[in-house]
């Protein structure tokens, strides 16, 4: 079932919003040029999620750069990507 599911989301060009650990939801929006990376944890637990690209973390106001971003406990990020 995997594998059938791969290869439709190949044929679609679907692609993974980001490389997320269980338990977190990571779904990538764009509209008008502009892209959005959604991350939720619904974990107990704090979570690092590996990103690939730089952008503004709309909750904070924080600089977000490639690498990892940090999701304490059941909390959230809303990254615009691109500066």
């Amino acid at each position: 079932m995997a594998r059938l599911l791969e290869m439709a989301c190949a044929s679609a060009s679907v692609e993974a919003s980001a490389d997320a650990p269980s338990g977190v939801e990571a779904v990538r929006r764009t509209a008008g040029g502009k892209s959005f990376l959604f991350l939720l944890n619904h974990r107990e637990v704090a979570v690092d999620v590996p990103i690939s690209t730089a952008g503004v973390n709309l909750v904070d106001g924080s600089s977000v750069h490639p690498g990892l971003v940090h999701l304490g406990s059941r909390s959230v990020a809303v990254i615009r990507e691109g500066w």
